[in-house]
């Protein structure tokens, strides 16, 4: 049974009244009106239920439906949303390029408290027609999930910290297992004096493997800083793959642009970072094979060094993480090497890639080149007997420290006068100048815990005497005031821990 419409007419014919009844069924139209109604419960309801918020809006930003959602997000509520221009509602700082149609843009919302929220913002155009048009701005929160991101890559960064932390308390254990070992043997040998001097030599190689980690874990460290010079590259490659394939049967060969540039860089690192590369292609081949390195200026600005090894490659599950501290795929490796490589390239300002596959792997490196001369190394003339008697000013707040300093001084025959911080070290160089002296020589260790450090103190000395020599010693030798250490004032550095031999040197340097 349908539903319709009964329209009434009177006609009139010949003085007869005729009525006529016409019927229009309707019951399709008023289906479909039940059915729009009830779609748009539905959109309403299902507006209404969502959590992201959803703003429409017409072609003079007017806005016409604010649901509940973007009211828990904005702050404001429907009632004082509706008929108002959005920007007097929505405050939205992107992180990119606007709110262009199509895009989801990243950014913050502020509401009427101040508080700010982390939202991702759609708007979508609606062309209705040409007189009726407008935006639907749709907008979710995503603070809770910014801040879950954040504690999970803390948390990834604290497990990369325990890795860190723990190869290194096993590198260091298994180095001080040889030192005490080595000099327990040698005290129980006082009465052979050739097998004891052999133990300290051994002793003094475990020490120099300990020092080697402690250079490699603060060149990678956010500290280190290269004091550059302008250096040979080649050189300096020739002299890193010559001390790694040492006493190896792996052979070297170079292809090398003849117009090779200078660069300008810090000679140890760099040479260090090269010496990881190949003793790491050394390894993967199994000490048998070929390494090619080619040096070529690939802009004005850079000079690429490349090693090319015949190994097993590296697998691709595997490739983007080589340069991660302590990630090795070697039972013998520390896994410390590529990520040192990796931080002494980009602290110069350069790039490094890895490319690897069945046939081998390749690592391309790219340093700063420069046109200025190539610094020349001057020969150096270690002190004797016949080299005068120096008076050495030495401020250090280790005790042990600064006594072995002032005994190796002496060792060499110099006069040394022991402080334990910069406000001692001033009021010595004072008394002496009043004196109507002056030390000849200062040796000044850059952080002292809970008093004056070198950087000041060798500022004051300088005041009270421009032509002091000062020499900054640190355990921090890659930290950045000891790269600009002839900014600070100071002559020359030594970097700890040092032997009597680059005590000798450096004094011999700064005295010239």
């Amino acid at each position: 049974m349908g539903l319709v419409n009964v329209f009434l007419l009177d006609i009139q014919q010949t003085g007869e009244e005729v009525m006529v009844l016409a019927f229009v069924d309707i019951t399709e139209q008023i289906r479909a009106e039940i059915d729009l109604n009830q779609s748009e419960t539905r959109a309403f309801t299902i507006l209404d239920s969502i959590i992201e918020g959803v703003i429409a809006v017409d072609g003079s930003e007017v806005i016409t439906l604010f649901n509940p959602g973007a009211s828990d997000i904005t702050g404001v509520s429907e009632e004082q949303a509706v008929g108002e221009n959005l920007a007097s509602v929505l405050s939205f700082e992107s992180d990119g390029d606007g709110t262009d149609p199509g895009a989801i843009k990243t950014g913050s919302i502020t509401r009427p408290d101040g508080s700010k929220v982390q939202v991702e913002l759609l708007v979508s155009d609606i062309q209705e027609s040409p007189e009726n048009n407008g935006w639907v701005y749709t907008i979710r929160d995503v603070s809770e999930q910014l801040r879950l991101e954040q504690e999970r890559a803390t948390m990834d960064k604290m497990t990369s910290i325990g890795i860190l932390a723990g190869g290194i308390a096993h590198d260091f254990n298994n180095l001080l297992t040889a030192i005490y070992g080595n000099l327990a043997l040698a005290e129980s040998s006082m009465d052979e004096p050739g097998k004891a001097v052999d133990f300290l030599k051994r002793s003094s190689e475990s020490i120099q493997l300990a020092t080697n980690l402690t250079k490699q874990l603060l060149t990678f460290s956010t500290g280190s800083d290269p004091v550059r010079d302008v250096v040979d590259i080649e050189k300096l490659v020739r002299e890193a793959v010559r001390f790694s394939l040492s006493g190896s049967s792996v052979v070297a060969t170079y292809e090398i642009d003849p117009q090779l540039k200078a660069v300008e860089v810090d000679a140890g690192q760099v040479q260090q970072a090269i010496g990881n590369i190949v003793l790491n292609a050394k390894q993967a081949m199994d000490d048998v094979g070929q390494i090619t390195i080619s040096m070529v200026n690939i802009s004005d600005d850079f000079v690429e060094v490349q090693v090319r090894d015949e190994g097993p490659g590296i697998p691709a599950d595997r490739l983007g993480k080589v340069f991660d501290p302590y990630f090795t795929t070697k039972s013998t490796g520390t896994g410390l090497g590529l990520a040192t490589t990796h931080s002494v390239v980009t602290k110069h300002g350069g790039s490094i890639s890895v490319e690897s596959s069945e046939g081998g792997t390749v690592f391309r490196m790219t340093f700063p080149a420069t046109t200025s001369p190539v610094k020349n190394d001057e020969q150096v003339v270690v002190l004797d007997s016949a080299d005068e008697s120096l008076e050495v000013l030495v401020m250090d707040d280790e005790e042990i420290v600064l006594n072995t300093i002032c005994q190796l001084l002496a060792h060499l025959g110099h006069k040394p006068t022991a402080t334990r911080d910069g406000t001692e070290a001033i009021s010595a160089y004072t008394r002496k100048k009043q004196g109507g002296k002056a030390f000849d020589l200062a040796i000044m260790d850059l952080t002292v815990a809970g008093g004056m450090g070198g950087t000041v103190a060798a500022s004051q000395i300088l005041e009270i005497d421009p032509n002091a020599k000062l020499i900054v010693s640190s355990g921090y030798s890659s930290g950045a005031e000891m790269a600009r250490f002839r900014e600070l004032g100071f002559c020359a550095r030594l970097e700890k821990p040092f032997r009597a031999t680059d005590l000798e040197k450096t004094i011999h340097e700064v005295m010239k």
